[in-house]
């Protein structure tokens, strides 16, 4: 199966996406959710849209924010709204190692804005 990425020319900005609010029914479950607002968090602060990242990218953001313990994906892999392009850690589940780029799916963009909106529905 073919994985359809953001393009460079996509319409929809990590700044284009309220984070100020919970993105409820977004994914299916909170913890999934926040992961998500981190994560577009992360793209609006290092200002360079949707491009790839590393483990250690995400998990450098995580911690300048002063939390600790790592961050997770919680099911974002698994709902293929992220993608591990190198698929060097396919058996460590969530967590990833330190050099894995990531990329991230249309799928994730769709969820994020039209939950940011107030929105609710089904987009798969």
């Amino acid at each position: 199966m073919e994985h359809k990425l953001i393009p460079a020319t996509a319409t929809i900005e990590p700044s284009d996406i309220d984070t100020s609010k919970q993105f409820w029914d977004a994914f299916g479950n909170s913890e999934t959710e926040t992961s998500a607002i981190w994560i577009v968090n992360f793209c609006k602060d290092r200002n360079e849209g949707w491009e790839d990242f590393t483990y250690a990218d995400i998990e450098a953001y995580y911690q300048s924010k002063g939390l600790k313990g790592g961050f997770w994906f919680n099911r974002l892999f698994e709902m293929q709204c992220l993608h591990d392009k190198t698929f060097k850690s396919k058996e460590l589940g969530d967590r990833h190692s330190d050099d894995d780029v990531i990329s991230i799916d249309f799928r994730f963009v769709a969820r994020c804005y039209v939950s940011s909106l107030g929105c609710s529905f089904n987009i798969d």
